[in-house]
C-alpha cells in the first residue's frame, strides 16, 4: 500500500564502475520500456495509467494481471 504523495523506486541501479556497461544499456533502453499501472483507493474508486502522464483514467476495477503483464 502507499500513500497519496508518498514515491517508490520500482527499478534502482546506482551508477558504479562494476556496473558501467549495464547501467549504460539501461539508460539507453529505458525509453523503450512500457508501463502499466492499475490502483483503486480504499473507497474502492479505481484508476489506470500507462505511466507517460499525470493523468490517470478512472476506470470501474483493476482487470487480473495477465501472463503478457509479467
Amino acid at each position: 500500500m502507499i500513500r497519496a504523495g508518498d514515491e517508490i523506486d520500482i527499478l534502482h541501479l546506482p551508477r558504479a564502475p562494476k556496473k558501467e556497461a549495464v547501467w549504460q544499456k539501461l539508460d539507453a533502453e529505458r525509453f523503450k520500456m512500457k508501463f502499466y499501472a492499475c490502483y483503486c483507493s480504499i473507497l474502492g474508486t479505481c484508476w489506470a495509467s500507462d505511466l507517460t502522464d499525470i493523468d490517470p483514467k478512472e476506470v470501474k476495477e483493476c482487470p487480473p494481471e495477465t501472463k503478457e503483464q509479467r
